[in-house]
């Protein structure tokens, strides 16, 4: 869909700070409750549906924060109308208001922010042949228009010319889908594709073949999540777990000095170097950041000592001097680097002070994603790899979720402050 449709605001490349897209501007009102965005004029959807408006950006927000909606910022959206479409107020063609009962001042970032982002689609067209037909073959605004889909095969673009922001250079655009990576990296290395990802494991032997190699930045973080962790959730009270070892709810000092333990017990420079191959960096607030540190943690901050003896010291001095055993879900995530090798990693490394780990590989979309939908967590720590965020607040509200949605953990507190951060 990115080639075919195009959001509200863009980002700058080093600064990531928002850019206009399709809406030209936009302002936040004194009180911090209504926002402003006023559209270009004159750009029209594909093959003659017409000139892209305010009614169909209100559509596609509100396709966006429907109940059933799996997108990952949904939240976001749905906080910036109050969780109802009435509150996006069309105030003329090429102008639009959200009206929130309380601040989102995040919703920049989010709008920029790749697959959080809102792409335009054409209501008109949505409306007389359906969604199944609208999705299959989109219309949107963007550079490139779609041509034909082989489904598992391929998906084709023609250049749009004369397009607002400029005519692509290249007449066409494929992307295919080839699983294997040796067979991708063959294709690039004969002309038959010009562009394509590569995984860490194939690195070294793309340098040798002399492929050009490029790294972007700020594109993924990896993180550690305990189980259980839904004190004060009133939906999901059941399922928080107050006698983890990690949480400890009689004994708080102790549960920290657990999470400690497990922290300090994590060679985080030895992932960065034997797994992501020195493209990344160890961090203080997640795990690690492929590559490159970020916004959402202090450049100032030291990443955590690793300390297998202080690691011992710490599980005895929260009640567990023996270890415990935990669950560790270990999944694949598409387009995210190394998850798997880092989990094996992490789970290896506990190992050694004395845990016990039940390794568990599962389907991330078919076991995981569920698990963490209905908080069935506890008893279980697992890795996960995320996309980049700017905003921190965006990046931890999108975990500390009350209900709905995929929450690895929630506390009330936390969902205040991360209001009170907002404003």
């Amino acid at each position: 869909v990115y080639p075919v449709t195009e959001p509200l605001l863009r980002s700058e490349t080093e600064t990531r700070e928002p850019l206009p897209g399709l809406a030209e501007s936009w302002e936040l009102s004194e009180d911090l409750l209504t926002w402003t965005f006023k559209l270009r004029e004159g750009v029209e959807f594909h093959d003659g549906w017409g000139e892209m408006t305010a009614e169909d950006w209100k559509f596609v927000w509100g396709l966006a924060i429907q109940e059933d909606s799996v997108r990952g910022s949904a939240s976001v959206y749905r906080a910036a109308v109050g969780g109802d479409i009435d509150n996006f107020e069309i105030v003329n063609d090429y102008e639009f208001k959200l009206h929130s009962p309380e601040p989102v001042v995040t919703l920049p970032a989010i709008l920029v922010n790749g697959t959080d982002s809102l792409t335009v689609h054409s209501k008109a067209y949505y409306d007389e042949v359906g969604a199944e037909q609208a999705f299959s073959h989109p219309i949107g605004t963007g550079p490139f228009k779609f041509k034909e889909l082989t489904p598992g095969v391929s998906v084709t673009y023609e250049a749009v010319e004369d397009h607002w922001r400029k005519t692509p250079e290249h007449k066409e655009l494929e992307l295919r889908v080839v699983p294997d990576e040796a067979s991708r990296l063959a294709q690039v290395r004969t002309g038959e594709v010009d562009l394509a990802g590569i995984s860490l494991e194939l690195l070294g032997e793309a340098q040798a073949a002399g492929v050009k190699i490029i790294s972007i930045a700020k594109v993924g973080l990896s993180d550690m999540y305990f189980g259980g962790m839904y004190p004060g959730d009133h939906d999901h009270q059941d399922k928080h777990d107050p006698d983890a070892p990690w949480i400890q709810d009689d004994a708080p000092e102790q549960g920290w000095a657990i999470r400690e333990a497990l922290t300090v017990a994590i060679d985080r420079q030895s992932i960065v170097d034997n797994i992501l191959l020195g493209e990344g960096e160890a961090t203080a607030a997640p795990l690690v950041f492929f590559p490159g540190v970020g916004l959402r943690t202090d450049p100032a901050w030291e990443p955590p000592e690793y300390d297998r003896a202080r690691a011992r010291e710490l599980l005895a001095q929260g009640g567990y001097p023996d270890g415990f055993e935990i669950d560790f879900p270990i999944f694949a995530q598409s387009g995210r680097p190394a998850a798997v090798p880092i989990a094996e990693a992490v789970a290896a490394m506990w190992e050694e002070i004395g845990i016990t780990v039940n390794r568990r590989p599962i389907d991330f979309s078919a076991v995981w994603r569920p698990a963490i939908e209905t908080r069935s967590t506890a008893g279980s720590i697992n890795q996960f790899s995320q996309t980049y965020r700017d905003e921190a607040a965006n990046r931890i509200g999108s975990t500390n979720v009350p209900s709905g949605g995929a929450g690895h953990w929630y506390y009330h507190r936390f969902d205040e402050f991360l209001t009170a951060a907002r404003s």
